[in-house]
């Protein structure tokens, strides 16, 4: 798996994973809506995914309340939305970066790193039939303020 800090254009993506919180306003309007529905809430363990013109799948995870987010539950969260993406065969997708309360932007980092790799791992050395083994997917960590992407280059290479 590659992991790349960038802030991709979109339109060079084949899907995005979007952490939401339960009770703090989106930016993005469509997440608005789909949390006035009864569809999807941000609450802890959920994961909605859906189609836009500009992106192919956009992957939603709640993150539960933004003051009760623990680190597991964030690390959770993520291979959620990346376990989604192996699903929807994606190859190439972002994971967006947000603020998180108690967390460093390297613990942060961390997790969503921890997440990706844990979704992702399988293990195979009993297995007669290995398929699909072969998931090598590359992963953007986009809006990643510019003031931080050092700190947390830094820390990743650890």
């Amino acid at each position: 798996m590659n992991i790349i800090i960038e802030n991709k254009k979109l339109e060079n993506l084949q899907g995005m994973i979007i952490p939401v919180y339960e009770d703090y306003k989106s930016t993005c309007e469509n997440i608005e809506q789909i949390k006035e529905g009864n569809i999807f809430k941000g609450k802890v363990g959920e994961c909605f995914y859906y189609t836009t013109n500009e992106m192919k799948y956009i992957i939603l995870v709640g993150l539960g309340k933004y003051d009760q987010l623990k680190m597991e539950a964030f690390k959770e969260a993520v291979a959620r939305g990346a376990k989604k993406a192996k699903e929807l065969k994606l190859d190439k997708y972002g994971i967006k970066f947000i603020d998180a309360a108690h967390m460093c932007t390297g613990a942060i980092g961390k997790a969503i790193v921890q997440g990706l790799r844990l979704s992702t791992y399988t293990f195979n050395k009993y297995k007669t039939d290995v398929t699909n083994v072969d998931y090598n997917p590359t992963v953007y960590l986009v809006d990643v303020p510019e003031e931080k992407v050092d700190k947390l280059n830094q820390r990743l290479e650890r």
